[in-house]
């Protein structure tokens, strides 16, 4: 009698530590999913925040800047769109320009509840008037995203 009492008091905590591991790891693995979730956000958000950043057409550079200036956020949109207007569409109107960019790679580097680093690996296409065949050229950006209402935006960029 004694011995089954031994058995079947071993036998529930057997069980419940079990139950506890099994709830430990459920736990953990959730975490895990929602932070690889959070880092496919953050991801998307450099990706295509890039792209929109460095593509333009010159018939429709300034609908494409405002549509660049969606993915950023804080100092550098004030400094994105400035430089979009003055520099970026009087260019590309005047020589015809286009540029085409393409994600090739990227990466997230580190991100917490508010912030976020990723590397993003670009390829670039530029024609223009003057220059009809595709001038190519590859980037490497370092770019900081911070959210903002449930999105990732761009805050910083810079090329490394």
């Amino acid at each position: 009698m004694i011995k089954e009492r031994l058995l079947v008091a071993g036998l529930s905590v057997l069980l419940v530590g079990t139950g506890g591991a099994a709830a430990t790891l459920y736990a953990m693995n959730r975490a895990g999913d929602e932070q690889s979730q959070a880092g496919v956000g953050i991801g998307d958000a450099a990706d295509d925040g890039a792209v929109a950043v460095l593509s333009y057409r010159a018939d429709s550079v300034d609908d494409d800047i405002a549509h660049a200036s969606s993915f950023l956020t804080g100092d550098f949109l004030t400094y994105y769109s400035a430089f979009g207007a003055d520099s970026i569409a009087p260019a590309a109107k005047d020589r015809g320009i286009t540029s085409s960019a393409t994600v090739s790679a990227s990466s997230v580097v580190s991100s917490s509840e508010s912030s976020a680093v990723a590397l993003v690996f670009v390829n670039q296409n530029i024609t223009s008037t003057d220059a009809p065949d595709p001038k190519a050229a590859s980037s490497s950006l370092r770019i900081e995203l911070t959210r903002v209402d449930g999105r990732w935006l761009i805050s910083k960029l810079d090329p490394i």
